[in-house]
């Protein structure tokens, strides 16, 4: 049901780039490395992907609304093996501010933030299927940077965090997640994406 829910909105999305002079959008491709702060590893070894769509209104010159819709992995593992990953449908909601430089003519960079309220699709580990352990929920921030490469193609790197930790303190998970500077585990992660404005 969650994939149908995000297969409309992105439709959705497409139609609404018509009704307004401010308003476009397109879509998205990218990868995350990530990894889980409060397990014992260190590096952003859990690569995953991140795809989805945008929607960018703009506010006033320089400063544009970006709301987004992305499928994202994301997780921890060790040298060797798995630790936990997951999957997410993400809404980030994302101000973009465009610096007041550029360079190679109209070509700009972009400081974008915000935050991002993450629904939990599955979890698992080298046990199996842990998706009950974990929170429906994971609430995190974002901040990064954006670069057009022409008219229809951009980019930008983003580093993420959560806010809370997306394991339950109830699950027999929690035991493992307790070497960070608060107990729990939370996302932290890179993006690298590639859009194409429809």
């Amino acid at each position: 049901m969650l994939r149908n829910w995000f297969l409309l909105s992105l439709l959705c999305l497409s139609f609404q780039l018509t009704w307004s002079q401010n308003l476009s959008g397109g879509i998205a491709i990218g990868l995350n490395g990530s990894q889980v702060d409060g397990d014992a590893d260190l590096g952003f070894r859990k690569a995953g992907l991140s795809l989805g769509g945008y929607v960018q209104y703009e506010l006033k010159p320089k400063l544009n609304l970006r709301p987004e819709i992305r499928f994202e992995q994301l997780g921890s593992r060790s040298r060797f093996d798995l630790i936990v990953g997951t999957g997410y449908f993400s809404f980030p909601v994302l101000l973009e501010y465009e610096l007041p430089f550029n360079f190679g003519g109209d070509k700009t960079i972009n400081l974008l933030g915000g935050p991002v309220f993450g629904v939990l699709l599955y979890g698992r580990d080298l046990s199996g299927d842990r998706t009950a352990d974990l929170s429906r929920v994971d609430f995190r921030f974002l901040g990064g940077i954006s670069f057009p490469f022409s008219d229809r193609w951009s980019g930008d790197f983003r580093l993420g965090y959560s806010l809370a930790s997306f394991v339950s303190t109830t699950s027999s998970l929690a035991s493992s997640f307790q070497q960070g500077r608060w107990a729990g585990a939370f996302h932290r992660y890179l993006t690298l994406s590639l859009y194409y404005s429809l």
